[in-house]
């Protein structure tokens, strides 16, 4: 199967996830991570096993949280989300998504180094979630020059939404 890599980029709060639950809900082999809001507080979702991780947290409660901001996140979520990312390329899916790449990525943190093995390895087309403002960055940091990079209406186009 051909690698293509997909960029979903738009604003925050856009609706990139929110998109992204659409698209999965009409492919049927779809491996990877969401990070979609639930009651206020970002989890993570293992696309494939539909398993929910707490990820943001309202307080800091361990050493090893993670704080970006005004945000709270769960290391044991990062390392749950690298785990998936992981294993993602043995289910043979036709799509592996990771939404979204950040700030901490491009620190080589977050959900590295696996996403950075993820890129290089995969024999699947990917959809990779990258924030507007981070995009030319991360372009450069993944080598990503051939991605095709779709904005929120493109990609509703590309994929019939």
């Amino acid at each position: 199967m051909a690698n293509t890599i997909y960029i979903l980029s738009d604003f925050v709060q856009s609706g990139k996830t929110t998109l992204l639950k659409q698209f999965i809900a009409k492919k049927l082999n779809i491996a990877g991570v969401l990070a979609p809001t639930i009651n206020g507080l970002r989890k993570i979702v293992d696309i494939k096993n539909n398993i929910i991780y707490d990820f943001e947290k309202v307080e800091n409660t361990a050493s090893n949280d993670i704080l970006i901001g005004k945000f709270i996140f769960s290391s044991e979520a990062f390392m749950q989300a690298q785990n998936i990312i992981s294993t993602s390329l043995a289910h043979n899916a036709d799509y592996i998504i990771v939404d979204e790449i950040g700030k901490l990525e491009l620190q080589n943190i977050g959900l590295e180094p696996q996403l950075s093995e993820l890129i290089k390895q995969a024999n699947t087309n990917l959809i990779l979630v990258i924030r507007n403002y981070l995009l030319q960055e991360c372009i450069v940091k993944y080598n990503l020059q051939n991605a095709i990079i779709l904005n929120l209406q493109e990609f509703k186009t590309k994929f019939n939404l």
